[in-house]
């Protein structure tokens, strides 16, 4: 190499680590900036064009992300870090077909990364291939045991599965050996919950939020702990903080559509229903909801179309007497009394 060259390289790699530092300290616009200075600077660089799209992917910018790592694998081919990160990225836009191809070549060129097979069982688990995800996640942790997203897959493919004591413990296992990581505490804290462990469950919730304080995930898995202990302002606060960070989670809205019922604030759970059918237009238990409210806002023709139409679509649901919170409040224990011989007569 020239002393030219040398020193385009050597250039190049303190910028790179520049970038990661940026992002490291959560300086995204500066690490944006940089990034795409370096991808003008080196335009026939792989690696500076990917960490461009790392950056946009960070940013939330799913197209601009694409056409990075779309940039970096064809300047490279051979750089299956990019191939894999476009695979990732093409899952995040929906794209499964195209980045489960994507990510098996990263698997092929590179099958001593972990990473690699644990991003190709994720396809696996979103196309309902869970035991062809339980293989990628097996050979991650064969080839290091103490990989976190490993023991996250199987604790995921193993809650599907109904296996739970399992689930719980590749979670724990995640948490243990990232215990930085707000998402694998909240991963373990949703496990506990499901197992009945309610108290060690909002520790783990608990200790995501100290991690991450704006974090909609574990805000809302706090909020349904707390609805559970009958303790509703807490709940509430709890659960609106996270639909004002992520007003798009129609899980989050039924959530709250159900503590609301619970305080007999029925208007404000039917609307809370209604923005959960506005995301997830085909959600039963939702419709179910709107029942409910509509029979406890005095609208008894109403609930009886609606449950009708419910039957009539196939969308009947499984359901059982705590979803109402009795103990929330009198005026609830009251409603969800009526409530209940409405849907006894009703044959649910």
């Amino acid at each position: 190499m020239t002393m030219l060259v040398l020193l385009a390289v050597a250039g190049f790699a303190e910028e790179l680590a520049a970038c990661d530092s940026l992002i490291a300290a959560g300086e995204m616009d500066k690490a944006l900036d940089l990034a795409d200075w370096m991808a003008g600077q080196w335009p026939d660089s792989s690696g500076a064009h990917e960490e461009l799209g790392m950056v946009l992917q960070m940013r939330g910018d799913l197209d601009g992300a694409e056409a990075a790592y779309e940039k970096a694998v064809m300047l490279d081919p051979s750089n299956h870090n990019a191939r894999n990160s476009l695979g990732v990225c093409l899952m995040l836009l929906g794209d499964l077909e195209g980045a489960e191809a994507l990510l098996k070549q990263a698997v092929e060129l590179a099958p001593d990364r972990p990473l690699y097979h644990v991003d190709l069982g994720m396809v696996y688990i979103v196309t309902e291939r869970e035991s062809a995800a339980a293989e990628e996640f097996r050979a991650a942790l064969a080839l290091d045991s103490t990989y976190p997203g490993a023991h996250t897959g199987l604790g995921s493919y193993y809650y599907l599965a109904d296996s739970l004591d399992l689930a719980e413990y590749h979670m724990r296992k995640a948490a243990q050996y990232s215990p930085d990581d707000p998402q694998a505490h909240q991963n373990l804290g949703a496990i506990l919950f499901k197992n009945g462990k309610t108290e060690e469950s909002e520790a783990e919730v608990r200790r995501a939020l100290e991690l991450k304080p704006d974090y909609p995930e574990a805000l809302t898995g706090l909020g349904v702990i707390l609805r559970d202990k009958g303790l509703a302002d807490s709940s509430e606060k709890f659960l609106k903080r996270s639909l004002e960070l992520n007003p798009g989670d129609p899980r989050a809205w039924l959530y709250y559509s159900e503590l609301l019922y619970g305080m007999a604030r029925y208007a404000d759970a039917r609307a809370a229903a209604e923005r959960t059918l506005l995301l997830v237009p085909d959600e039963a238990w939702a419709r179910f909801m709107l029942a409910c409210c509509d029979f406890s806002l005095g609208q008894k023709a109403k609930a009886e179309a609606a449950l009708e139409d419910m039957e009539d679509m196939g969308a009947r649901v499984d359901w059982d007497t705590d979803f109402m919170h009795k103990k929330l409040s009198e005026k609830g224990r009251k409603g969800a009394k009526a409530l209940l011989g409405f849907l006894d007569r009703m044959g649910w």
